[in-house]
């Protein structure tokens, strides 16, 4: 039961994160952004690539959306992790942190030093 005053604003930002549900797959981006991952110093751990479905950011965004009663999207992403596991992964390995938008080949991590 959002107060009236807020309903707006509240309408805005769902809509917000509704978008960063990629339609075709159900996969659901961390960002909105095709940014090169940072750091803001060598001692720390990097952002990581917005451009994949993360498992935590995914998590989150579901949760809310759900409350926000949006159940297509939670469906749709659950459907994506089920493609995910089976069309991806052999019996016993471990879900990747990150998976692509679309199904297919599991991302190669490198790290790029020259970036530092």
């Amino acid at each position: 039961n959002l107060p009236f005053e807020w309903q707006l604003e509240a309408t805005r930002a769902a809509l917000l994160l509704r978008l960063n549900c990629f339609e075709e797959s159900g996969a659901i981006i961390a960002a909105q952004t095709t940014s090169i991952p940072e750091m803001k110093s060598k001692y720390e751990t990097p952002n990581f690539d917005p451009r994949y479905s993360w498992i935590k950011d995914s998590h989150l965004l579901t949760t809310t959306l759900s409350k926000l009663c949006e159940i297509r999207a939670l469906d749709n992403y659950l459907s994506y992790l089920n493609n995910i596991v089976r069309n991806s992964y052999s019996v016993g390995e471990t879900l990747s942190k990150s998976n692509r938008l679309q199904f297919g080949k599991r991302i190669d991590e490198k790290e790029a030093g020259f970036l530092a």
